[in-house]
């Protein structure tokens, strides 16, 4: 019989003040368990799945797990997050059908040497708690598929982590790795590899082996150059490197064919590379934050791009293919060096959001009109003096941030956009001007003080 037995509220059964006995008090037919939840915070009815019989509220966290646990010797899944355990006792071992083992925001130091015996284990979680190092003690466990050692103080990883060769989900960002192992290259099943907010420096030549990978996060580590063999991860769909230090991109990026979704924002790259083309599944792309200066032509060729991020780069201009992004409905420009709005981007017929604020643009083009479905415009920051009537052909617009602009009055078909809301910089305007400006546009002006730049 099939029972997962759960803690519930205290409105319902009262509470205790020893856990550790509750559990020996009240734990019958241990035998005929398959999954076990035990929550230090309290549950409300409906997190309960099933309850064969109940059980007091516990009032604390468990500091010590009861020996009586090793009789559940059918258990399949076991949940113990929450508590103060920092470790386990012998009788655990006794849990052999284990498969689902959840252990996260606990007091862990080190991965318990009992677990070896869990030969079963599908899935171990280990989140949020002490663990200082990999345990090569689980290289036993050539059954895992995901392992989650997410906000822990590991420093490095045991080449013995290559042994799991059916891992497919392994999470280990929020540590203090410096490096990984070249062994990482033999989990050849992998599909998920989480390893940012680390200290890494390097990405081993080995990762290109990770054939099955569809996500790779590291963002937030200390990454200054990417190995060629990363083109090699043809079933990649994720990949994130923001936050780094990486310099330039490797050709090679341009194999990542199957990449929807890119993230190189926050590093130091000055240009990129034509390759970037040929990634034509990508529908989002981020490169805010570097030091770019100009787009290649290729740029054009991602059809199905819907969000380019562009913010906090030297860009002069925009090449003219960018007019080819039919599908683009995200683009930021925020704070370059664009003297005016890109001719290519004024043929962006699907584009939503066009943000464009903290450039040296000192004219919005009537052309702004064939933007139809644009939602969104800023301008904050910019040397525009007007808008021009055409801006009333965007007939979807519901917000246009002037602010930090010498723009002091409206054309009148702005009135013909019936949900817009405009922004200007309260210091700008007198009293009796913000008056004038409500008066002639009621209900579409405010006069604000400015997000600054970091809280955009």
């Amino acid at each position: 019989m099939k029972i997962l037995l759960a803690l519930i509220a205290l409105s319902l059964i009262g509470c205790v003040n020893d856990p550790a006995q509750t559990l020996r008090d009240n734990l019958k037919d241990a035998e005929t368990i398959t999954e076990l939840a035990l929550w230090i915070h309290p549950l409300q009815p409906s997190d309960v799945v099933y309850l064969d019989f109940p059980l007091p509220k516990i009032q604390r966290p468990m500091k010590e797990l009861p020996k009586e646990i090793g009789q559940f010797k059918n258990l399949q899944k076991l949940s113990l997050m929450g508590n103060e355990l920092d470790s386990l006792p012998k009788e655990f071992g006794n849990l052999a059908k284990l498969q689902k083992l959840i252990l996260d925001k606990n007091r862990f130091t080190h991965i318990p040497l009992i677990l070896s015996h869990l030969t079963e284990l599908e899935e171990l979680d280990f989140t949020n708690n002490r663990i200082s190092s990999y345990s090569s003690h689980l290289e036993n466990l050539t059954k895992l598929k995901k392992l989650n050692l997410y906000g822990n103080k590991v420093s490095a990883l045991s080449s013995k982590v290559g042994s799991h060769h059916e891992l497919n989900d392994l999470e280990i960002s929020k540590n203090e790795l410096k490096e990984l192992p070249k062994e990482i290259g033999q989990l050849r099943k992998l599909q998920i590899l989480c390893a940012s907010e680390n200290h890494l420096a390097l990405v081993p030549a080995e990762i290109g082996n990770l054939g099955e990978l569809r996500v790779l996060f590291l963002h937030q580590n200390k990454i200054a150059s990417l190995p060629k063999e990363i083109g090699q991860l043809w079933s990649l769909h994720k990949l994130n490197l923001s936050g780094n230090q990486i310099q330039s991109l490797p050709a090679e990026i341009g194999n990542l064919e199957n990449v929807y979704e890119l993230n190189l924002g926050g590093n130091h790259l000055t240009a990129v590379p034509p390759e970037i083309g040929r990634l034509q599944n990508l529908i989002t792309l981020n490169f805010h934050g570097n030091k770019i200066k100009a787009l290649p032509k290729e740029i054009g060729n991602l059809l199905f791009l819907e969000y380019l991020e562009l913010g906090k780069n030297e860009l002069i201009d925009l090449p003219d293919e960018i007019c080819r992004l039919v599908t683009l409905e995200y683009l930021k420009l925020s704070e370059n060096s664009l003297m005016k709005i890109p001719a290519g981007v004024l043929a962006l017929a699907n584009l939503k959001r066009l943000y464009i604020d903290d450039n040296p643009i000192a004219e919005i083009p009537p052309e702004i009109g064939r933007l139809e479905n644009l939602e969104h415009l800023r301008l904050q920051n910019t040397r525009i003096t007007h808008l021009p009537k055409e801006i009333a052909n965007c007939r979807k617009l519901t917000y246009i941030d002037l602010c930090e602009t010498s723009v002091t009055e409206l054309p009148v078909e702005i009135k013909q956009l019936r949900k817009v809301e405009i922004y200007f910089s309260k210091d700008r305007f007198s009293q009796q001007q913000q008056e004038k400006l409500k008066q002639q546009f009621p209900g579409i002006v405010s006069f604000v003080v400015p997000a600054p730049k970091w809280a955009k």
